[in-house]
């Protein structure tokens, strides 16, 4: 059982980072279109200008249903004198069989002469704004909230009986009765009576006498009540450092390789001009460098308490934009109240998990290191959530299954 459920968890968070890589990756799409019309807008008011030496070159075939002067392609290569150097760009422009129109006047910062295009690009025209919108219209679309509506939960359970409805994964629930026999029966028995370990084949507690009948598959309450104290172990805390270290380390090798990657995309490659070519990258790595920050930040040592005060599911309804498909999506929220004051949301999107596993009124403590909470009464659980790793474990366990780690009881 826990193979599958973990296989559906690394599932459900795979499809997650996905839906966050394609909004990020469109979002950043969108601002680079504001940007770029907007540096035209400032390059033609704010700029300097030089006159280009400009070289063309035919590179496309004939496009039918075009204008004569329209119906091919030419690669634009110009250079330009400023600041006792020669600075060059390129663009493309659609010309006739035998030439093409080109201007030669280029715009430039004078403090940045790479940043620069020529004039019949930067004036003032219908492709500016047009740029704009569409770069603005990426960010309202790919960051505008959903369309949500409140349903109960014998409603969102019936969501798995309809066709287009996205299957709820309840690695508990969901499971068969058989499975749920097994797990138990992988467990330790303990006696209710003083908490020893029962051998298989038992009838009576070797410490106290009890019967094991009267206590067969009873978890040891004493055993399961309190926070932790592994997290102070040093192999828990070498992990967090380690997890730490690597998002500094990947945070800083996507902050360098977007815009070393762009530039040198805008050296070798004859359809991206040099300056589209680092405002692109430099923007790719300042919103990689953001978002790490952010992250790490999180990553703090220490632990916060608090508990649950509430929980609710929103059903989330999703219409593809390529296709006329809708898609059903359900939202899980624990609202948290630390002892501060401070209150908090946990979302979890189709997966109700931790969703079932915490209830209303349930103390809890956040490990900030690993961004995970560790539930404080345990003495009804027969499973427990890896506070590393995430992998569902059984109670009995001592180490995760899957990082081979402490487990935080």
């Amino acid at each position: 059982m826990q193979m599958g459920v973990s296989a559906r968890l690394t599932k459900q968070k795979n499809s997650k980072r996905a839906d966050l890589f394609w909004r990020i990756a469109i979002s950043v799409l969108g601002a680079l279109l504001i940007l770029l019309a907007l540096q035209d807008f400032s390059l033609f008011f704010f700029g300097k200008t030089a006159a280009a030496d400009v070289r063309t070159r035919r590179v496309g075939g004939e496009r039918d249903g075009l204008g004569n002067d329209k119906r091919y392609s030419w690669s634009v290569d110009y250079t330009f004198p400023a600041g006792g150097r020669t600075y060059e760009g390129h663009t493309t422009r659609l010309g006739s069989a035998t030439s093409v129109a080109v201007n030669r006047t280029v715009y430039y910062y004078p403090f940045a002469p790479f940043l620069n295009s020529l004039e019949d690009t930067v004036r003032p025209n219908w492709g500016q704004p047009v740029t704009l919108a569409a770069g603005a219209f990426l960010l309202v679309v790919m960051n505008r909230r959903k369309k949500t509506k409140r349903t109960s939960v014998q409603s969102v359970r019936n969501l798995s009986d309809e066709a287009d409805a996205v299957e709820i994964l309840d690695p508990v629930q969901t499971a068969p009765m058989a499975s749920n026999q097994r797990v138990e029966g992988m467990m330790n028995r303990y006696c209710g009576q003083c908490g020893t370990v029962l051998e298989a084949g038992t009838r009576f507690c070797p410490s106290c006498g009890t019967p094991a009948s009267e206590t067969s598959g009873q978890i040891a309450p004493a055993a399961r009540v309190g926070w932790t104290r592994h997290h102070l172990d040093p192999e828990v805390i070498q992990r967090a450092r380690k997890n730490k270290k690597n998002a500094w380390i990947f945070t800083l090798v996507l902050t360098v390789l977007f815009p070393a990657g762009f530039a040198l995309a805008g050296l070798f490659m004859e359809d991206m001009p040099m300056n589209e070519a680092l405002i692109i990258g430099i923007g790719l790595g300042l919103l990689a460098l953001i978002i790490g920050l952010v992250r790490v930040s999180r990553m703090k040592s220490g632990t916060w308490d608090g508990v649950v005060t509430d929980k609710g599911h929103k059903q989330k309804v999703e219409h593809d934009r390529d296709t006329t498909a809708t898609r059903y999506r359900t939202v899980y929220t624990l609202s948290v109240r630390e002892e501060s004051g401070k209150k908090h949301t946990l979302t979890y999107v189709d997966n109700r998990a931790l969703y079932d596993y915490f209830k209303v009124g349930d103390r809890i403590r956040c490990h900030q290191a690993f961004g995970t909470y560790e539930k404080y009464d345990k003495s009804a659980d027969r499973v427990i959530y890896c506070n590393i790793c995430g992998t569902l474990n059984d109670i009995a366990a001592d180490t995760c299954t899957s990082c081979r780690l402490p487990l935080f009881k």
